[in-house]
C-alpha cells in the first residue's frame, strides 16, 4: 500500500477517534490546532522540497517559553514530577518518572544559565519526588506516576540522570545514595552480551538502550567506579555489531512499530555522549555515518521523515518533533567533536523549524508546548505534546546560544 494512503488512513481513524474521545471542554482549541496544522502542511508537505522555515523568534525568547511551559507541566501535577504530555483530549497527563528524571538537568542548567534559581528548586522538588519512588534494590518503576509496572533498565537509567545532577548542584548524600543503588541495579541485571534483557520494553534487548549506558558513563565519571566504566564499553561493543554497512543499527525490537527518528536519535545521542566519556574513537565514527546521512536528506527535503526502514527509506508523511529536537543535539555535538561546522549549520536550520512550530501566545496548555508530531495528528503521540519533546527542544536551544558564544569569542578582531 502506497505511504500517503496508509497516511490518509490514519488521518482519517484519527480524526474519529478525537471526535469520539474529545473533552467537551476542549472542542474550540482541538479545532482550532486541527486547522491550523492541517493548513500548514498542505502548504508545507513533507513530501516536496521547499525553502527553510524561517521564525521571527530568537533562540533565547523560544527557549524562555519553552521552559515556561515545563513548569507548567511540574505545577499541573502537583506532586513535583513534570506531567507525561499535555493532550488536546483532556489537558495535561499524569507524571512521569523517566522523564522528569531527565528533565532535571535541563531545569538546572536553565536555573544556571537564566540566573533564575527557581529552575533549580523545582529540579531539586523533582528528584526528591523520585527518591520516593525508589525500590530497595536501586530499581525504578516503569510507567507514570503510581502504576503498578514493575522495575524498568530504561527509566533506572534515564532518572539516574537527574540523582546525578542534583548531587551535584546541591552536594546532598541522599542523590548520590540513590544514584549509586540504580546504577549497582543496571549493572546487575545487564546480560552478558552487554545489552539489557531484562526488565526492559516487551522483554528484548534495544540499541537504543545506549541512553542507559550514557547515564551510567556519568555516573562513572562522578564516582570513578571500574565497574560503570566496564557496563557502559560492555553495551557499546554490543551496539556497534548491531551496525550495518549502511549506517543503520538493528536491534530497534519494536514490534508494531515504525522505528520513529525518536528512537533513531535515542540510539545516536547515546552512543555519542558515552563514548565522549569513556573514549572509544570508533563509536564517534560510528554516529557520524548515520548523521552525516540523516543531514544530507535534511538538507534535500528541508525536512526529516518521522520514521525510516532499514535502508533509510521514509515511513512517514509527518515529522517526529521530538527526534528533530535530538538530531539537532546530535549534529551540533558531532560539530564540537570534529570541527565541522556543517552539523551546526543544519542544527541552526532544524531551530528554525522548531521555533516556527511553537505557540506564543494563547492557551497556558499550548503556549511553549512542542507537539509530537507535526501535524498533529501524526502518528507519533497523535494530538498531544509531550513533554521530552519540550526537554530535547530547550536542550538544544541552550547547546546553540553556548556554541555561539564559543565561535564569537574565536573570532579575530577586523583591522583597522
Amino acid at each position: 500500500m502506497p505511504l500517503r494512503t496508509k497516511f490518509q488512513r490514519h488521518f482519517r481513524r484519527k480524526i474519529e477517534q478525537f471526535v469520539r474521545e474529545l473533552n467537551p471542554a476542549y472542542w474550540p482549541l482541538g479545532a482550532f490546532v486541527l486547522v491550523h496544522d492541517t493548513m500548514q502542511y498542505l502548504l508545507h508537505s513533507p513530501t516536496t522540497p521547499y525553502s527553510y522555515t524561517r521564525s521571527r523568534f530568537p533562540t533565547q525568547r523560544s527557549l524562555a517559553i519553552v521552559m515556561q511551559w515545563i513548569t507548567r507541566a511540574q505545577d499541573a501535577s502537583q506532586d513535583g514530577g513534570i506531567a507525561a504530555y499535555a493532550s488536546l483530549y483532556g489537558g495535561f497527563g499524569p507524571s512521569y518518572p523517566e522523564t522528569t528524571g531527565y528533565l532535571i538537568p535541563t531545569l538546572i542548567d536553565y536555573g544556571t544559565m537564566s540566573g533564575d534559581w527557581s529552575y533549580v528548586e523545582r529540579a531539586v522538588r523533582a528528584a526528591d519526588w523520585l527518591v520516593g519512588l525508589q525500590s530497595r534494590d536501586g530499581a525504578f518503576p516503569g510507567g507514570f506516576a503510581l502504576s503498578s509496572d514493575g522495575p524498568s533498565v530504561f527509566n533506572t537509567g534515564q532518572i539516574l540522570f537527574g540523582l546525578l545532577a542534583v548531587f551535584q548542584r546541591t552536594g546532598d548524600e541522599k542523590y548520590r545514595r540513590a544514584a549509586l543503588r540504580a546504577g549497582q541495579w543496571l549493572v546487575s541485571v545487564q546480560s552478558s552480551d552487554g545489552s539489557w534483557q531484562q526488565y526492559t520494553y516487551e522483554g528484548k534487548s534495544h540499541v537504543y538502550y545506549t541512553m542507559v549506558s550514557w547515564a551510567l558513563a556519568e555516573l562513572y565519571k562522578a564516582t570513578e567506579e571500574p565497574t560503570f566504566g566496564r557496563a557502559v564499553r560492555h553495551n557499546l561493543d554490543w551496539v556497534l555489531t548491531q551496525q550495518k554497512p549502511n549506517g543503520w543499527f538493528e536491534g530497534y525490537n519494536l514490534r508494531h512499530r515504525p522505528i520513529y527518528l525518536h528512537f533513531i536519535a535515542y540510539t545516536l545521542q547515546g552512543l555519542l555522549e558515552a563514548a565522549s566519556i569513556i573514549g572509544p574513537t570508533q563509536v564517534i565514527e560510528a554516529v557520524q555515518k548515520p548523521a552525516e546521512l540523516l543531514l544530507r536528506k535534511f538538507e534535500l527535503k528541508k525536512s526529516l521523515s518521522g520514521a525510516y526502514s532499514p535502508e533509510w527509506h521514509p515511513q512517514a508523511l509527518y515529522m517526529c518533533m521530538t527526534g528533530n529536537a535530538q538530531m539537532a543535539i546530535v549534529w551540533q555535538r558531532l560539530s564540537q567533536i570534529t570541527n565541522d561546522l556543517r552539523f551546526f549549520n543544519a542544527a541552526l536550520k532544524m531551530h528554525e523549524l522548531l521555533k516556527a512550530s511553537l505557540w506564543y501566545r494563547g492557551p497556558y496548555i499550548l503556549r511553549g508546548a512542542v507537539k509530537g508530531s507535526f501535524p498533529i495528528w501524526g502518528r507519533y503521540l497523535t494530538f498531544r505534546y509531550p513533554n521530552w519533546a519540550a526537554k530535547f527542544t530547550a536542550d538544544s536551544f541552550m547547546i546553540e546560544l553556548q556554541l555561539l558564544k564559543t565561535l564569537y569569542s574565536k573570532e579575530m578582531p577586523c583591522e583597522s
